[in-house]
């Protein structure tokens, strides 16, 4: 399960393909999706009460998980557009379907080569990272 770090880090990667097309043809398109923190899913949990929490654990996993290298880690630039083009492919496995309903198939390229450029611009300021739960429970 995917939620974000705190009460104010609701951070969407969506906002990246947004950006990457032209905001008029964006009028119709909303995929809304809502990033909980633990504190919000625990919550949640404990006031619906038909099961208690066992075990509640979080943890972060790079974006480019799996993919960094030796070249990557001392910042060859070529390594660094490959990270990103990483990340655009596995967020493109799901949202491609999606988008190609939406705008139609003449687009999509071009947004996800847009998309891992603004990937690799983001992953240039900060270490972008998927903070997951794991939650054990068990019935009341």
């Amino acid at each position: 399960m995917a939620y974000r770090r705190g009460e104010d880090n609701a951070g969407c990667r969506q906002e990246f393909l947004l950006d990457a097309y032209n905001t008029k043809c964006l009028d119709n398109y909303n995929v809304p999706s809502y990033f909980p923190s633990a504190i919000e899913v625990k919550g949640v949990i404990e006031k619906e009460g038909s099961f208690g929490i066992q075990k509640l654990n979080t943890f972060e996993i790079a974006w480019d998980a799996g993919f960094t290298t030796i070249e990557h880690t001392i910042n060859n630039n070529n390594e660094k557009h490959k990270s990103g083009k990483y990340v655009s492919d596995y967020i493109r496995a799901v949202m491609e379907p999606i988008l190609v309903k939406q705008f139609g198939e003449t687009i999509i390229d071009e947004l996800f080569n847009r998309f891992a450029h603004k990937v690799n611009e983001s992953m240039a300021n900060e270490k972008g990272n998927y903070v997951n739960l794991v939650i054990s429970l068990t019935k009341n």
